[in-house]
């Protein structure tokens, strides 16, 4: 884990061990991160709209 407040893990989740995975199961976190972003945004080009607008995602 990394320090208390910091993002961690491919997707950068917050808090750090949201996803559930461990820091070195990267296909794990790849997975994850997928889901995370199929569910919120419905597409990955949502998921970029809405970083490249917002500076996060």
């Amino acid at each position: 884990m990394t320090k208390l407040g910091r993002a961690c893990g491919v997707a950068q989740e917050l808090p750090c061990g949201k996803s559930g995975c461990t820091l070195g199961d990267g296909a794990c976190q790849v997975n994850w991160m997928n889901s995370y972003v199929m569910e919120r945004y419905k597409s990955w080009a949502n998921a970029v709209a809405f970083h490249d607008a917002n500076n996060w995602y």
